[in-house]
């Protein structure tokens, strides 16, 4: 198989990995929402909570 064959492979499975970050990314901000910090520390939790959930 040559290099333009297997281009659409590989592009497909970017968009297949790009889709997972995504939904990760849409769920770790669904579990922060409301969240509220009128000072660094009072966001870190917050922060925190993001940071772990799209690792």
């Amino acid at each position: 198989m040559s290099e333009w064959q297997t281009w659409p492979l590989a592009l497909a499975a970017v968009q297949v990995q790009a889709v997972a970050k995504g939904k990760k990314y849409d769920a770790a901000l669904a579990q922060i929402a409301g969240a509220r910090a009128a000072t660094c520390g009072e966001a870190m939790p917050a922060v925190k909570l993001l940071l772990e959930g799209v690792q």
